[in-house]
């Protein structure tokens, strides 16, 4: 691949494209980010762009992983009974597997949730409500549906998705002298204590059997791939509590609608999986807001030092519950279909958090007194997800039933205070 895009370069390439015009460049912003790909926003008056392109590996080649996203595209379109899901993610306008790019549309008022919850350090339920009925709908429509299957997956087709079940194992079977020389010193605690466990290396296994690829699937929904709509821009001194939150430091606001719209985006990773599994993935990501603020140190007790957390667990249930609720409030069957899915959430839940954890140990960062705190919390979740509903609701499962069933003698809000 000869052809890198640029800030220098990326306007031409969408007017060489058709899509943008010459009258466009007077009011032209680009802005430049790198993440696993190289990303340009790119402004005009009425209208915005991410450009995205794959990073060549040292050969200069990419593996076209932006394929699989187009063909899911080209099959909302296809299907007319899957219009609805395009105002859920970002629309495709261009694709260029030679060069490796990627042309979506991108909204002015929109704010990545990472970026949200960082910069207001509050977590509005009307949020989660919509990224669980979002994602509830993605899965719901497609649920056992082999003409959809058979649409993303046909090897025929250009960029089929790929439907293999996941090898969430790999690495963690028995280990031998080798590990010595792949990770940080510090770091074999991490096998110590997980091998000390047997229970834990079996709930992994059994949890890994029950993985039955039904829907599609998007599987890397962390809070950067969640778009939350604001009104206009950013404004400023309201006092909305809810809806609108300020930076102290930038005098910056989000001023939010009662029920803000969300969108999924980067689909790169999506496949024909298990939907317990994607809603696992949302609710880690909360976790890690709260197992990341922790303060350790070796003073301080495990339970006391969860309890010390910057953003406390207390503080993120109601938004974990509510998305919860809204997802099974929109996509109920699936309880009847799979009458242990909340179980296997839980225990997906743990498993991706220890995935996690050894994928900072595989970049050799250090086992830290949090990634200690990660795996112990995973464990609870792994091996008594039961248990582990009422840590991570702040509800019983009796309670959070009756909640996702919408019985007006349970109040979410007052049972997670």
């Amino acid at each position: 691949m000869s052809f890198l895009l640029s800030s220098d370069n990326v306007f031409n390439y969408l007017l060489e494209q058709k899509i943008c015009e010459e009258k466009d460049r007077t009011f032209v912003q680009v802005t430049a980010e790198d993440y696993k790909n190289f990303n340009l926003w790119v402004n005009l008056e009425s209208r915005s762009f991410l450009v995205k392109q794959e990073r060549p590996n040292a050969q200069g080649k990419t593996g076209v992983d932006f394929g699989p996203e187009w063909r899911m595209h080209k099959m909302l379109r296809h299907f007319p009974e899957l219009q609805h899901l395009r105002s859920s993610t970002s629309e495709i306008l261009h694709f260029d597997p030679e060069r490796s790019i990627l042309v979506l549309t991108y909204l002015n008022n929109a704010v990545d949730l990472r970026q949200f919850y960082e910069t207001s350090e509050i977590f509005p339920v009307a949020i989660a409500f919509n990224v669980g009925k979002t994602l509830a709908k993605f899965h719901q429509s497609t649920y056992e549906q082999e003409e959809y299957r058979l649409y993303l997956t046909e090897p025929s087709e250009p960029y089929p998705i790929r439907s293999k079940i996941p090898q969430f194992l790999r690495g963690l079977e028995q280990i031998g002298p080798e590990i010595f020389g792949q990770v940080c010193k510090d770091a074999l605690e991490f096998w110590r204590l997980y091998q000390r466990y047997e229970s834990l290396h079996q709930a992994m296994v059994e949890v890994s059997q029950t993985f039955t690829p039904c829907c599609l699937t998007h599987n890397d929904l962390n809070l950067q791939n969640i778009l939350v709509e604001t009104i206009g821009n950013a404004q400023e001194n309201s006092t909305q509590e809810d809806s609108v939150q300020e930076d102290s430091e930038k005098n910056t606001v989000f001023q939010l609608d009662p029920c803000p719209p969300v969108r999924l985006i980067d689909w790169e990773f999506l496949s024909w999986g298990d939907p317990a599994f994607d809603l696992a993935m949302v609710l880690s990501n909360y976790l890690k807001l709260w197992l990341n603020s922790l303060v350790i140190s070796n003073a301080i007790h495990l339970e006391t030092a969860l309890q010390l957390a910057g953003i406390p667990l207390e503080q993120l249930q109601p938004s974990l519950s509510t998305l919860v609720c809204a997802y099974l409030k929109q996509f109920p069957e699936i309880l009847t279909h799979r009458p242990d899915f909340l179980k296997q959430v839980m225990q997906f839940t743990g498993l991706i958090l220890i995935k996690r954890v050894q994928g900072k140990l595989a970049q050799l960062s250090p086992f830290s007194n949090i990634s200690i705190c990660t795996l112990q919390v995973a464990k609870t979740l792994l091996c008594r997800p039961e248990a582990s509903i009422s840590m991570v609701f702040g509800l019983t499962p009796t309670d959070l039933n009756a909640a996702c069933q919408n019985q007006p003698e349970v109040n979410i809000a007052e049972k997670t205070a």
